[in-house]
């Protein structure tokens, strides 16, 4: 499927499990039995490689991404490669090293779950690496991370600060252990560089006397979050915490924690943490519009970022 006017008539592979299409110079991206392939053709011969759908928030374009699946024997997400849960899975948490992508499939549910496991994050985002989440087309795939003692949801491991972690799709759930963040630092470690979000549905839990993104106990928030899009709900895991920003007994979440709303629809459970400004530096209030339900189509807000707006459970 996909290739206009190419006749698919009695296409059987051989004895190798191929076949041979002739295509003109471009970039191709078709179906073979339900999956995706894609190649570049240039003036030669090419070979077709298996790609993975992705759902693009920016562009709202679906994009395509040369994938490893994961299973049950991956530990690790390496520098420069994308990875796809396209079944259901649970793992004892994952480490990313360097740079990596995780698309989520739909209708798949990725469990990473590092509650058994001291000191350690659901998914490890060190201070050095960096984690980008995708979903697909329906945004139903779902990640459900969890730390244990002192090891954030998604980000740091006892004592880590937090990489930079993108979500722009899918559904994600970070839960934070004792002392440690939903998405950010684990116990004593602070929520790290920029956390963004441009799409998808999260909802980030602290631990206790942790917030719910940035910062582990006694540690500070995020230098920067940014929300462009999606929905998100975030809470505090302890009384005189932050929802975003400063764990307990950390520095005011005022203090080196910037909260840059451009869209979305944001739920801070407290209301606590750092002070919420648009891109222009203005500060922005909390605006509740009840009598909804589901996806939401939101209009008339120039530049205020309408992706993957869903409404909670009390509409």
């Amino acid at each position: 499927e996909g290739l206009d006017g190419y006749g698919t008539n009695d296409i059987f592979a051989d004895a190798d499990g191929k076949i041979y299409l002739y295509l003109p110079n471009g970039r191709h991206v078709f179906k073979v039995n339900g999956k995706f392939y894609a190649v570049t053709v240039k003036d030669g011969p090419a070979m077709a490689v298996r790609v993975t759908p992705y759902w693009d928030p920016a562009s709202k374009t679906e994009k395509y991404a040369e994938c490893v699946v994961l299973d049950a024997g991956t530990s690790v997400l390496m520098n420069g490669k994308w990875y796809v849960a396209d079944h259901d899975l649970t793992v004892s948490g994952l480490s990313v090293f360097g740079t990596a992508n995780l698309i989520l499939a739909d209708g798949v549910t990725l469990t990473a779950n590092s509650s058994g496991i001291s000191q350690a994050a659901g998914i490890e985002v060190a201070v050095l690496y960096g984690l980008a989440i995708w979903g697909q087309r329906q945004q139903t795939g779902t990640l459900v991370a969890t730390g244990g003692w002192g090891g954030a949801g998604i980000g740091g491991n006892h004592g880590e600060m937090c990489g930079p972690v993108t979500v722009n799709g899918g559904t994600v759930i970070a839960n934070g252990g004792a002392s440690a963040a939903g998405i950010g630092g684990g116990c004593n470690g602070s929520g790290g560089t920029f956390i963004t979000l441009n799409g998808g549905l999260v909802t980030a839990l602290g631990g206790s006397n942790a917030a719910g993104i940035g910062g582990g106990n006694s540690a500070s928030g995020c230098h920067e979050l940014t929300i462009n899009g999606g929905t998100l709900k975030v809470s505090q895991g302890g009384d005189a915490v932050a929802d975003i920003g400063s764990g307990a007994f950390g520095p005011p979440s005022s203090e080196g924690c910037t909260l840059r709303i451009t869209g979305g629809s944001v739920n801070r459970v407290h209301g606590t943490g750092a002070t919420p400004k648009n891109s222009a530096g203005t500060q922005v209030y909390c605006v509740t519009v009840a009598g909804l339900e589901g996806l939401v189509s939101l209009e008339g807000l120039d530049g205020y970022g309408t992706n993957d707006i869903f409404a909670d459970a009390d509409g």
